[in-house]
């Protein structure tokens, strides 16, 4: 699944998106701090209810995290840009009554103006509980990158482990199926009618 979040936004505005998952968390690509005593995450608008258990200063161009749920690893790529901040929630913060359920989740923080998160979500592998062997627990998924965006279009490439690589283009305001598009992304001049364009590339550098 590739999931796009598009803000149009004023400068050192903060984002907050948020990811909640079943199951556990297997591994992330980023150097994680553990809280060994829990905080709440602020003091209204839900992040009362959420406990603070770790947080990271995300490095590098691709941020990465799987878990596992039910004989299946789930794994999240998503574009990083600089400051971007990842902070492990737990819901259950101020719930004297038990009412909420506890589940885990991660927030991906960044600061700035117009604003695009890109990010690929893969459910891939299993696991025998009977031999206790996994099979197939890493992503599929080299390289992402956000190739063009603005308040009208966005488009992202993406690189398989195999070579493959990839190019999404969507439209962000005009749906209509007979409209014609034109970007001049970081790969070159991309044309195609109606709403989204999903093809293969040569490159995506």
């Amino acid at each position: 699944v590739i999931d796009l979040f598009s803000i149009q936004a004023a400068e050192d505005t903060r984002y907050d998106l948020p990811l909640y998952y079943k199951g556990e968390l297997m591994s992330t690509n980023q150097e994680v701090t553990t809280n060994n005593v829990l905080k709440p995450m602020g003091e209204n608008d839900g992040y009362q209810h959420l406990w603070v258990e770790g947080q990271a200063d995300m490095t590098g161009e691709i941020f990465r995290m799987t878990w596992f749920n039910k004989k299946k690893f789930y794994t999240v790529s998503s574009v990083l840009e600089s400051g971007d901040e990842a902070i492990f929630t737990r819901i259950g913060a101020n719930d004297p009554n038990f009412n909420l359920r506890r589940d885990p989740g991660m927030i991906h923080r960044g600061t700035g103006g117009n604003t695009l998160f890109s990010s690929v979500y893969e459910i891939h592998g299993s696991y025998n509980y009977a031999s206790e062997r996994p099979l197939n627990i890493f992503s599929s998924i080299s390289n992402l990158k956000i190739l063009y965006k603005s308040a009208d279009y966005v488009a992202v490439g993406l690189e398989l482990i195999g070579g493959e690589q990839y190019q999404f283009s969507f439209s962000l305001n005009d749906k209509k199926e007979t409209s014609k598009h034109v970007i001049d992304t970081t790969v070159g001049i991309h044309e195609w009618t109606g709403v989204y364009d999903f093809r293969k590339l040569q490159t995506i550098e």
